[in-house]
């Protein structure tokens, strides 16, 4: 009787623990997350991303040993922002200041994201329609399985991705932000997350990189495209009282580089060993354009905070400068900027006396006289006289002395810019081309000046002369109808002579232009004459 009751107990305990089993086998039944089935990813696209963490900041502002630019850190924030990191001399009386805005939403506007491997605040944007993406799949050990490319808004219509269920995958999305079909990407069973790099990139590269476990059944991935080269909108403007933008040419950003690549196993990004330019498109500027704003450039760069922006001319209020340098720069991948260059000055004032109107045209031995006021030497002075034609030299004296140091302080030395008349030519541009010479290898042929014409008033006239506030004498002049100024020089021993300003309580001072007359002659332009105000 023992033995029967001892098999009628473990019966009853077989029993139980096989209906316990059966139950957890019904339980595991319900949660496919870790079976092998058929995982279905379906793609959207979330939204495009500017990193929005601001540029750490350098608050001490310093000054260069040359006096030439003062520079503070790129500021972090709106009040910071305001300050110039650059003050760049234009003349001596305007300045060109500089600032940098990274520009970032408001903290309720702006989205946290760890998709794309950035925790800070960031700038979310929508993709627009009909832009293309592409997206690559790699297994658990990195192992390239498969790609597909999307449009934007139409993803639909793209073959359904199917993976393992329950297996980690490694996704990674790329754009260039355009609707012009993605170049071909060749991989093989062989390439993996560690052997491949995207190479040649440029335009606007957008990219997402993010590793998901999946379920068997439908599954959503959300894609977030992260900018990862630099945008800058750039403005350049001028104050009040500074005077129009007249003209510039050849605006650029430098050093950039042509393209990078980026590993994708690591996100880095590398870029070429040569480096090169980008150009800043301005909109027109017309008759007293006070400001022009650039479309958006994008920069291919790492971080750096010695970019620049370089204008080969730049002409504001009738004054000319070359090889404009805007320095230290500092920008950051994936961030988006505006870049202000705003001119200004101190008060001036027009010291033309006489006659009424700054404009002349004489002919055939006709010449004239300008007065300006006699100020003090602090408030610094300036003459400038602009040719729109000339037929084919002239003489110059400030305050009865020849502008020329020609052994005589009174006799009007002329100024010859003709080869084969009674005079002989003695100026040149300051690389010793000349005005009627033929073309060489190193240099195109430049007209004779009489055929140079420009209408008035011109951004860059045929010929400049500036009399500074020290009385130092420099002239400019075009090669070609319409083209930048180039400095000139005398020659055949001839240099200009440095003549001192008449200041508070002496005459006035006077500039008398004449010609010397050889058949017909003719002198067409105009001048400016201002000072500081007090």
């Amino acid at each position: 009787m023992i033995s029967k009751k001892f098999s009628l107990s473990r019966l009853i305990v077989y029993c139980s623990i096989s209906i316990l089993i059966a139950l957890q086998s019904c339980d595991k039944t319900r949660d496919t997350s870790g079976e092998i089935g058929v995982a279905t990813v379906m793609v959207s696209l979330a939204g495009v991303e500017f990193d929005d963490t601001p540029d750490e900041v350098t608050l001490a502002k310093n000054t260069l040993t040359n006096g030439q630019t003062k520079m503070s850190g790129n500021m972090a924030n709106s009040q910071d922002e305001d300050e110039p990191f650059a003050v760049v001399p234009f003349d001596e009386n305007y300045a060109i200041h500089a600032t940098l805005k990274q520009e970032r939403n408001t903290p309720n506007q702006r989205v946290l994201s760890a998709s794309s491997g950035n925790k800070g605040a960031i700038v979310r944007t929508p993709l627009a329609t009909g832009v293309r993406y592409r997206l690559l799949v790699f297994g658990p050990a990195g192992t390239y399985l498969d790609q597909r490319d999307y449009v934007y808004g139409s993803e639909a219509s793209t073959a359904a991705l199917n993976l393992d269920g329950g297996t980690t995958y490694t996704f990674v999305a790329y754009s260039f932000n355009t609707t012009a079909a993605i170049p071909a990407l060749n991989l093989t069973a062989t390439s993996t997350l560690a052997n491949t790099s995207l190479t040649n990139l440029t335009g606007d590269f957008l990219y997402f990189k993010n590793s998901i476990q999946v379920v068997t059944g439908t599954n959503n991935l959300s894609v977030v495209l992260k900018h990862m080269f630099s945008e800058i909108t750039t403005i350049l403007t001028v104050g009040t009282t500074t005077g129009p933008i007249q003209g510039f040419t050849t605006p650029s950003f430098t050093p950039t580089f042509p393209s990078a690549s980026i590993q994708l196993n690591t996100n880095t990004m590398t870029y070429p060993s040569a480096t090169g330019i980008t150009m800043i498109n301005f909109a027109d500027v017309g008759a007293g354009a006070t400001s022009t704003t650039s479309t958006p450039n994008i920069l291919i760069s790492p971080a750096t905070t010695t970019a620049g922006v370089m204008f080969g001319t730049l002409t504001i209020n009738g004054i000319t400068r070359s090889n404009v340098l805007i320095p230290n720069i500092k920008i950051n991948p994936g961030r988006k900027y505006t870049l202000t260059l705003s001119i200004n000055s101190s008060c001036t004032q027009s010291t033309l006396v006489s006659p009424s109107s700054p404009n002349f045209d004489l002919a055939n031995a006709l010449g004239v006289t300008f007065t300006t006021q006699a100020v003090a030497a602090n408030l610094q002075q300036e003459f400038v006289l602009d040719f729109y034609q000339l037929d084919n030299s002239f003489n110059l004296l400030f305050n009865g002395v020849d502008i020329v140091n020609s052994g005589s302080s009174d006799t009007g030395t002329e100024i010859q810019f003709e080869s084969g008349t009674n005079i002989p030519r003695n100026i040149e541009f300051a690389d010793g081309t000349f005005w009627g010479s033929a073309a060489t290898a190193t240099s195109p042929a430049i007209p004779n000046i009489w055929t140079l014409r420009m209408a008035a008033p011109s951004n860059n006239p045929i010929i400049r002369v500036v009399v500074d506030r020290t009385g130092t004498i420099r002239m400019y002049g075009i090669k070609a109808n319409g083209g930048q100024l180039f400095p000139l020089q005398l020659t055949g021993g001839l240099t200009f002579r440095q003549i001192p300003w008449r200041t508070t309580g002496a005459a006035n001072n006077t500039f008398a232009l004449r010609q010397r007359v050889i058949g017909t002659t003719l002198m067409r332009g105009a001048v400016s004459a201002r000072r500081n105000c007090q």
